[in-house]
């Protein structure tokens, strides 16, 4: 029996062949580009996320970065929520109150909060609080409205794409699962699973003089 040609230059001789005779497709999608997120020089980082299931278990999570972009705070809650958006705008209002309480009200530091629910950013800086489609989540971000109505020019609240906030997002999906609530700092073996760097990502965020 004749063996085949199996040698790398033929497999790429065959290949090339398929190309030529339409058989092999070039319409590959291009690989997402994310910008990264400029963050005036000075301001403190927020990332936040929020995990919910059809059994209304819920997990949040944030971590804050300070001016240098180093983390200093951690925080985790397992609560019940009716729905997705109620979790995130219930993520964005544990947030908020932390900043209130912690931060500005004990120094002149600006904040970017970060989270990839773009809904819940446009209902609260447009105004759209009512045209949320479940009550219950109308019913915290309009608190969460007011609350930030309170610190305007000290805080900024901007979507993000989910791949720029993996931390919060696996940290609430670890709450949600666990039960487990924290504030400060989370197990060594959960925040390495979270890749919780003492360090923002630099690639993603920047660092920049406006």
């Amino acid at each position: 029996m004749k063996e085949k040609n199996t040698t790398p230059q033929a497999i790429l001789a065959q290949a090339q062949a398929l190309s030529c005779t339409g058989l092999v497709s070039h319409n590959i999608p291009p690989r997402e580009c994310i910008e990264p997120v400029l963050v005036p020089r000075g301001n403190m980082v927020i990332l936040m996320d929020a995990s919910w299931d059809s059994t209304k278990k819920t997990g949040t999570a944030f971590v804050l970065f300070d001016e240098m972009g180093r983390l200093q705070y951690v925080h985790t809650a397992h609560i019940e929520c009716s729905d997705p958006l109620q979790a995130e705008a219930t993520a964005l209002l544990q947030v908020l109150n932390y900043v209130k309480g912690e931060v500005t009200a004990n120094s002149d530091s600006k904040v970017l909060v970060c989270t990839d629910c773009k809904v819940l950013v446009n209902s609260i800086l447009q105004r759209t609080v009512l045209d949320l489609p479940s009550w219950r989540a109308a019913e915290v971000v309009a608190e969460g409205a007011q609350l930030h109505d309170t610190m305007i020019g000290r805080i900024t609240l901007r979507h993000v794409n989910r791949k720029m906030i993996p931390q919060p997002h696996l940290l609430a999906n670890w709450a949600r699962t666990s039960g487990y609530t924290c504030s400060g700092s989370v197990p060594a073996h959960i925040a390495l699973h979270a890749n919780l760097n003492p360090e923002i990502d630099r690639d993603k965020f920047k660092l920049v003089q406006l």
